[in-house]
């Protein structure tokens, strides 16, 4: 099955949704927000 990934960028936010599934979240749209929540692992298990 296809996954896709979601990412609608915003000044202070990122959110992201992987599809299909029930999986979202938000983190800081900086620099230490990204590497402290947006591990590439997480996505990579995700698609």
């Amino acid at each position: 099955m296809e996954k896709y990934v979601g990412i609608d960028v915003s000044k202070d936010t990122l959110d992201v949704c992987v599809i299909p599934g029930e999986e979202s979240w938000k983190v800081k749209n900086d620099e230490e927000g990204i590497k402290a929540d947006v591990p590439g692992e997480k996505l990579i298990k995700n698609i």
